[in-house]
């Protein structure tokens, strides 16, 4: 984690950053099964063997190629500050609209999930990449969670980064009710 950096009202800025390490090994076993799809491409392979070369060479060269282009570039997965928090792939979520954080699983992932009482403010941040429609869908299939981050990301346990958030949701909370700012009701 970042050195903390004091907002004007006092709380720190907060910035969750990505594991080198774990980020390192998807980008070369992506390779290694890349490289493997294409020497078994080059050994005269039968049909069989065929499909399954390029299925490796277009899966995991093609999703490692994806994964280096949308890996976080400057090191932060999630940088919470007094108005809100802001995810690597871009998109601002104000505490207000926060429901609750917790860990579920997609497609078989361990993901650090948001559930969101609003998407107006998230969407409104994205620029038209994502819809309403788009968040229930992810709602109804990643254990009640509008927005999610691998847990491959963090350079922490997820239990941590949902503690984190939980810590600094309830910092901003007891600072929003001793200056009578607006807050959701729990």
């Amino acid at each position: 984690m970042r050195s903390p950096t004091p907002s004007p009202a006092g709380l720190p800025v907060v910035s969750l950053t990505a594991s080198k390490r774990k980020l390192t090994l998807v980008v070369l076993g992506c390779a290694a099964f890349a490289v493997v799809g294409a020497f078994m491409l080059a050994s005269d392979p039968n049909l069989y063997e065929a499909v399954i070369a390029v299925a490796a060479i277009v899966f995991f060269g093609g999703g490692g190629i994806f994964f280096l282009i949308k890996a976080p570039r400057a090191g932060a997965v999630l940088v919470m500050t007094l108005d809100g928090f802001t995810v690597w792939s871009g998109g601002f979520v104000p505490w207000v609209d926060l429901e609750s954080v917790g860990i579920a699983r997609a497609s078989r992932a361990k993901v650090v999930g948001f559930r969101l009482r609003s998407y107006d403010s998230y969407i409104a941040s994205l620029t038209g990449r994502v819809t309403a429609g788009q968040l229930a869908w992810a709602r109804q299939h990643t254990g009640g969670y509008d927005l999610t981050l691998p847990a491959l990301l963090f350079d922490r346990p997820a239990s941590r980064v949902v503690t984190a958030v939980e810590e600094y949701y309830a910092a901003w909370a007891a600072q929003a009710d001793d200056h009578g700012e607006r807050r959701p009701e729990d």
